[in-house]
């Protein structure tokens, strides 16, 4: 697992507005705290539905291995259990990991 690659995960239980059931995330951990600590990982869920957001940064592209394009949820940043993790879909690209840190900056106020 690498930052900047998009699995399957199924974070459940999910409470209220957050993402439920099996979907892809986008890993956010930099690769030496996925080596530092390898049994958590930290990581965005992707969803296809459009809301315009601010907080959400579109994930397009061959390499991501998704079906259409996608949205990562910035504002539901989480940290789960490698064990929650499934199969590789895709990576994204340098564009769109940028993206995720500048809006993961403005929301984490770094």
């Amino acid at each position: 697992m690498k930052c900047g690659e998009i699995h399957w995960a199924k974070p459940d239980p999910a409470v209220g507005p957050e993402q439920a059931g099996r979907q892809p995330v986008l890993i956010v951990s930099s690769d030496d705290a996925i080596a530092a600590i390898p049994s958590v990982v930290t990581t965005i869920p992707l969803t296809t539905r459009e809301r315009g957001w601010a907080t959400h940064v579109r994930v397009e592209g061959a390499d991501t291995g998704l079906d259409e394009p996608s949205w990562a949820l910035c504002e539901q940043v989480r940290t789960i259990s490698v064990q929650r993790i499934g199969g590789r879909v895709g990576i994204a690209d340098g564009v769109t990991m940028t993206s995720v840190r500048r809006v993961l900056g403005y929301l984490l106020n770094m």
